[in-house]
C-alpha cells in the first residue's frame, strides 16, 4: 500500500488553509470597499450619496427622491408646512422647505424627524440645505386652522 509521507500531508494541509484564508480575506476586502447605502463622498463643492438600488452615486436631492419613490408609504410632497397630524401615519414623508432650503422628513415614533435621523445615512445630511435649521422652524411650520 502506498503511504504519503507525513511531511507532504502537513504541507498540503497548510497550503489549503492559506488558500482559504486568502480567499476569505479577498471576499472581506471586497465587502469593506463597496459603498454602503447612504454613504457620502466629496464631489465638486458638495457631496454625492451612494444609492444601492440605482447602483450609483447620486446627488442628495436625487437620493431623497429615490427614497421617497421606493419607500411605499405616503409622500406628502414638498411644502412649507407639515401635513395634518390626524392624517399622518408612521413612515410618511414630506420635504419641508425653510428659508435655508429643503429637508426630507419622516414621521417616526409619533413625530416628524429628519429622514437621516431615522435611517442614519451620512452625517452630511444633517447640515445639508434646510436640514440644519428645520427644527428651529418647527412651530412656524405647523399650519394652524
Amino acid at each position: 500500500m502506498y503511504q504519503l509521507p507525513v511531511n507532504a500531508i502537513f504541507r498540503t494541509g497548510i497550503a489549503i488553509i492559506l488558500l482559504c484564508a486568502a480567499w476569505q480575506a479577498d471576499a472581506q476586502n471586497k465587502r469593506d470597499h463597496s459603498p454602503r447605502h447612504g454613504q457620502a463622498r466629496q464631489h465638486d463643492n458638495g457631496f454625492v450619496v451612494w444609492d444601492n438600488r440605482a447602483n450609483s452615486w447620486v446627488s442628495p436631492r436625487r437620493f431623497w427622491a429615490n427614497y421617497a419613490r421606493r419607500k411605499g408609504s405616503r409622500y406628502w410632497g414638498q411644502s412649507k408646512f407639515y401635513p395634518p397630524y390626524a392624517n399622518t401615519r408612521a413612515h410618511d414623508l414630506v420635504t419641508i422647505t425653510t428659508s435655508d432650503g429643503a429637508c426630507l422628513m419622516e414621521f417616526y415614533h409619533g413625530r416628524w424627524r429628519r429622514a437621516n435621523d431615522v435611517w442614519r445615512w451620512n452625517r452630511r445630511f444633517n447640515n445639508y440645505a434646510g436640514c440644519a435649521s428645520v427644527h428651529r422652524h418647527r412651530r412656524s411650520l405647523f399650519k394652524v386652522k
